[in-house]
């Protein structure tokens, strides 16, 4: 008798029939990524985005690219908390986290965040040595 009520709260729950079935993420996280634009770190420039629109449950990527300079720690320890991450690609090397705080450029190269928004809100991104130099952004996520 437990078992069979186990069983059919479980599916009652799998199946979206319980009291948050009427929540609902904005995008379509069953299709492809939807590219953003590039964030380049350049070190005269600063950063060539300093704003990101997002939608929650849309799936996205984002390419981080070092112009080599300098070495560049990006870090956006709120945003990376608030999102799914599929995947880290850097050098066509995949990386499966649960999460991270920053990343670090040591040469020049790229990085290929795949995610999907989970929390709406405004998020930081900078380069914290840097931030007296513009090298600050926001991520809005709705």
């Amino acid at each position: 008798m437990l078992r069979s009520l186990l069983i059919i709260i479980s599916l009652y729950g799998f199946l979206g029939l319980g009291k948050f079935n009427n929540v609902n993420a904005a995008g379509q996280i069953t299709k492809r990524a939807e590219r953003l634009e590039e964030i380049r770190i350049d070190g005269a420039e600063g950063f060539s985005v300093s704003e990101i629109d997002l939608e929650t449950g849309t799936f996205y990527r984002l390419r981080i690219t070092s112009d080599g300079k300098d070495e560049y720690f990006f870090s956006a320890p709120n945003f990376f908390n608030s999102i799914w991450f599929d995947q880290i690609v850097i050098n066509d090397l995949e990386i499966k986290p649960t999460g991270i705080y920053g990343l670090e450029f040591d040469d020049k190269g790229s990085i290929d965040l795949f995610f999907v928004p989970i929390k709406m809100g405004k998020f930081k991104f900078s380069i914290p040595a840097l931030e007296h130099s513009g090298f600050v952004g926001q991520i809005t996520v709705r």
